[in-house]
């Protein structure tokens, strides 16, 4: 997959950690953001640059995984 935004680390980085995240949910795997964007941090420093950005992260999780409950 290539994803690219302007300077290739703020909403990349969000558009990649939610897909990490999203992918572990459907495999039904554990899973920890800061780890995620840690990782992806190590690879290319500043993915997710702004702490709105990283509530993002959180906020999007959260609202799937409220969601997938209510389904079952």
């Amino acid at each position: 997959m290539v994803v690219h935004c302007s300077a290739g680390i703020g909403r990349t980085g969000v558009f990649l950690c939610v897909d990490v995240v999203f992918c572990a949910i459907v495999k039904n795997c554990s899973f920890n953001i800061m780890d995620i964007v840690a990782q992806m941090r190590e690879q290319r420093s500043g993915m997710v640059q702004t702490k709105e950005q990283y509530h993002f992260c959180y906020d999007i999780a959260l609202k799937v995984l409220r969601k997938l409950l209510t389904l079952d």
